[in-house]
């Protein structure tokens, strides 16, 4: 039982470990550290849906408190802003850009967020951050962004660290995008797990028979 919060600051993480018994650990973020937490601290957004399994590596949000035995806990675990928990069919709460009202992009601000959607044809798709002034809000990003060498693309419902800027002419002038995109601290992004396999063919050279002519 928790009796004290240890902090209001709300952290994000993903979902190290989840079994069957109702409790896992949640790698926090912010620290690399592990957290236990119980299922009974899984705040739901649709009460109907009943929580059956976590899915590992799954983003989550949530708070931290300390037990009775002075223990460090996870409490509070929700899905990330703009997204339901994968068990969840109901689709999460987007934040309209009207409602921010008259915004100022601050050069330099890393934020956390979250893949909300990617098109690997056409190379963009969306972030939402879970922090700052842009929490919850889908944000359009480009591949050009991501600061990755070799392959790139961004999976849906992976965790991110990137800045928000505007775009500065064309058409779209003034349109909000998630700029120097790059993974979280000590993990790696989707596109730079992914190992391609060339299959290396060896040749070997034609053997040609000697025939020996005795000259007279």
């Amino acid at each position: 039982m928790c009796d004290q919060s240890v902090a209001t600051k709300t952290f994000i993480g993903r979902i190290q470990s989840f079994y069957s018994k109702g409790y896992g650990f949640i790698l926090n973020f912010s620290d690399n550290q592990e957290y236990f937490f119980h299922i009974s601290n899984v705040e739901m957004t649709n009460e109907k849906t009943k929580p059956i399994r976590l899915k590992k590596y799954e983003i989550v949000r949530f708070e931290l408190s300390l037990t009775e035995d002075k223990k460090t806990v996870a409490v509070a675990v929700k899905p990330p802003y703009g997204f339901t928990f994968s068990f969840d069919t109901t689709k999460g709460t987007r934040v309209e850009l009207s409602s921010l009202g008259e915004i100022t992009v601050e050069d330099g601000i890393e934020y956390t967020g979250v893949v909300s959607s990617w098109n690997r044809v056409k190379k963009f798709g969306t972030i939402i951050p879970q922090e700052g002034i842009f929490k919850g809000l889908e944000i359009f990003v480009h591949l050009s962004e991501i600061k990755v060498s070799g392959f790139k693309f961004l999976k849906p419902f992976e965790a991110v660290r990137c800045k928000v800027g505007t775009v500065s002419n064309g058409v779209h002038i003034g349109k909000l995008v998630c700029v120097d995109v790059k993974a979280v601290d000590g993990l790696q992004l989707a596109c730079q797990a992914v190992i391609k396999t060339v299959k290396t063919v060896t040749f070997k050279p034609e053997l040609k028979e000697t025939v020996a002519i005795d000259s007279e």
